[in-house]
């Protein structure tokens, strides 16, 4: 019997993973590794098969003393934690075999000596090279990326692999690929310009096994685009509404879809109908030039802000993803994007700087421009808080930078702000969508926790303002008041710290490169102010949020050690 070991890397921190929502029910992970059960499900009969989340726990020596074979792999945020899995088998002599995004687009520059399989896992080929993965002390490199499998062949995922209580909700995919040609995105060319589909009795058999395994709430439905091809969407939703129905409807759903999805009355009437209550639209930017640059001409074609509210008030919460960076976009983009945020009641605004993503049109078209600036894997997969591009900007980046932020901080910084915008989500909405938040003693305590954090922070001020308006004007969405108030935290403690660790990292570096400028000018020029230097360094670093000081006091020591080496080394070489 051959003994697997799946291990899903560990994500950074991030306004993606919702982190510190996460913390007040006791959680430590959105969902569940979708990809590794369903590769699980594909795995011969004689396997036993086991799944760390890192997420969750550590992967521990006597884990990989277990296993005959390591099966990993992710996203490209999650490149650093791939390769230190990588670094510990090779520490063991595990074999090990990485798939997944990353990999696909960028197997050539993971560091270590794995298997890799480039494409979708889910492919006969896969299992039939499998064997030889396990055996061969020689690299393997599985190229599959060009096929397209029939994913309604796809076995069904192994939930009962995982604790389910471990997490916020559950994934399902019904769909990949997508038909639209967004320069920045580089779907179409990991899944396919074609979107396929499952059968409806495939996916109405993953809602039954979580079903009978005692899952009941969320789930998010992976589809990079779940209207990809409408016909086939709108073929689903009757079997899924059917299924909810003779179910007592056990969950609620949420997914990401293009735009065009306020054009289609049926389609949109038929996911509220089946039980989804949330939806992510790709609306990027309301600057049409720069929709334009980026052929995101489906979004051209529409009144963006009356899409959003046509969504809402049909009974979904919009979130949504914008973007900074664009050659197009002008000095004051900030401010067209803060309006158009706050107008349209969106309060889970995904803003980040656009990034060149290996196997992306933008990427290729950069590389021919000479454009391309060698960055992190880290940084190309999260755009959320690394302030920087990973190309030649047409705009001066210091200026794209500071709209950046400044986006950030209006949205969540702000509380005030955040909270304006779910009660105009929550006007949009009228009574189409009473958000169904079921009891639990999980929830119920992180209630008590949000109340208790009322009095201890101007966020926690204005939440409790919040609930008390809402207590009074909208009482059918009080619990629905208290998700987005948990849920806002996230936004804004991540907000204040990250701009605040950029904002003193940036005058620590500015005051060194200052004083050593002043230094090959003359010595004493370069150490007049040093102490002056120090002060205000030390006063910036004592206004730092308390969960960023440590990690902050660090770069405070060593720019203290540089100025002091500089001082010494003026003293010696003064004459006597």
């Amino acid at each position: 019997m051959t003994q697997v070991l799946l291990v899903y890397p560990k994500f950074p921190e991030s306004f993606w993973g919702h982190q510190r929502a996460l913390e007040f029910l006791g959680l430590h992970a959105s969902h569940p590794p979708l990809g590794l059960l369903t590769v699980a499900g594909m795995l011969p009969q004689d396997c036993d098969t086991r799944l760390i989340d890192l997420n969750i726990t550590d992967l521990r020596p006597a884990d990989l003393t277990w296993a005959d074979v390591v099966l990993t792999g992710g996203m490209m945020v999650q490149r650093p934690s791939v390769e230190w899995i990588i670094e510990r088998c090779e520490e063991t002599s595990v074999p090990v075999v990485v798939g997944g995004p990353d990999v696909t687009s960028s197997h050539e520059q993971i560091k270590g000596h794995p298997h890799f399989v480039l494409g979708e896992a889910d492919n006969a080929e896969f299992v039939e090279a499998f064997d030889g993965m396990i055996a061969s002390r020689e690299q393997i490199i599985l190229d599959i990326h060009n096929d397209r499998p029939d994913i309604s062949k796809s076995p069904l995922p192994r939930y009962d692999m995982i604790r389910l209580n471990q997490y916020a909700a559950m994934a399902m995919q019904v769909s990949r690929g997508c038909p639209f040609k967004c320069e920045f995105c580089d779907i179409p060319e990991l899944f396919g310009k074609t979107t396929r589909y499952k059968s409806a009795d495939k996916s109405i058999a993953e809602l039954e096994v979580l079903y009978r395994q005692g899952w009941r709430g969320s789930i998010f439905w992976v589809d990079d685009n779940f209207i990809g091809n409408k016909k086939s969407a709108k073929l689903l939703l009757p079997h899924i509404t059917q299924w909810q129905e003779a179910h007592d409807r056990p969950f609620r759903f949420y997914t990401q879809a293009s735009v065009n999805l306020a054009a289609d009355d049926d389609l949109m009437a038929g996911m509220v109908e089946a039980g989804f209550e949330t939806v992510f639209l790709g609306i990027e930017t309301p600057i049409d030039a720069s929709l334009r640059e980026t052929k995101k001409l489906q979004n051209v074609k529409c009144d963006l802000l009356e899409s959003v509210r046509k969504v809402q008030r049909i009974g979904m919460e919009v979130t949504a993803g914008f973007i900074i960076g664009f050659d197009n976009d002008p000095p004051d983009v900030d401010r067209h994007l803060i309006n158009f945020i706050q107008d349209s009641g969106i309060p889970t605004a995904m803003a980040g700087l656009l990034t060149a993503v290996p196997g992306s049109p933008l990427y290729d078209r950069f590389k021919k421009e000479s454009r391309l600036i060698h960055t992190s894997a880290v940084r190309e997969g999260n755009n959320t808080f690394e302030f920087s591009f990973n190309f030649k900007t047409i705009q001066d980046p210091k200026i794209l930078i500071k709209a950046y932020k400044n986006v950030l901080h209006e949205i969540y910084g702000k509380p005030a702000n955040y909270f304006k915008r779910v009660e105009t989500l929550y006007a949009h909405l009228g009574k189409n969508n009473c958000r169904t938040i079921q009891f639990t003693f999980r929830r119920l305590w992180a209630f008590i926790k949000s109340i208790l954090m009322i009095p201890k922070s101007r966020y926690g001020r204005a939440y409790g303002k919040f609930l008390v308006r809402t207590l009074f004007r909208n009482p059918s969405k009080f619990w629905t008041a208290v998700f987005h108030g948990i849920v806002g935290v996230h936004f804004h403690e991540l907000t204040v710290e990250r701009i605040a660790v950029h904002e003193f990292d940036g005058y620590v570096r500015t005051a060194m490169n200052r004083i050593q400028e002043a230094c090959q000018r003359g010595r004493g020029e370069g150490l007049t102010n040093t102490a002056q230097v120090l002060a205000d360094a030390r006063k910036k670093l004592k206004a730092l949020p308390t969960a960023i000081r440590g990690e902050m006091r660090t770069l405070y020591e060593e720019l203290e050690m540089a100025l002091e080496g500089m001082a010494a080394s003026s003293a010696s070489t003064q004459p006597p």
